[in-house]
């Protein structure tokens, strides 16, 4: 943790280099790596079943490497929990065919 009067006197590049990941506190969640119609299907509210799983419970989701939000597996049933507002946008951006 960095003050305020700290991060006042860096500069630009050294303030970002403080910075953690959005998912940096969720490393103990199991990852899911979702193709772009899974991510757009999740981003849109349908739930997904996907054949392999890590298991039940919580779980980061990605698409393309990037961190999209949080899913919910209950057996093979995915279903969003927590999705940044970007991947909400990529999804409408989809839907009319603008991705």
């Amino acid at each position: 943790a960095y003050g305020w009067e700290r991060l006042e006197n860096m500069v630009q590049h050294e303030r970002t280099a403080c910075l953690l990941p959005l998912d940096g506190m969720l490393q103990d969640l199991p990852t899911l790596e979702l193709d772009s119609r899974q991510a757009t299907r999740i981003a849109q509210g349908q739930r997904l079943i996907l054949e392999q799983t890590p298991g039940d419970g919580r779980v980061r989701l990605y698409q393309g490497g990037k961190f999209i939000g949080l899913g919910r597996l209950d057996g093979h049933l995915l279903a969003a929990e927590r999705l940044l507002s970007q991947a909400a946008k990529n999804a409408a951006l989809a839907s009319i065919g603008l991705e």
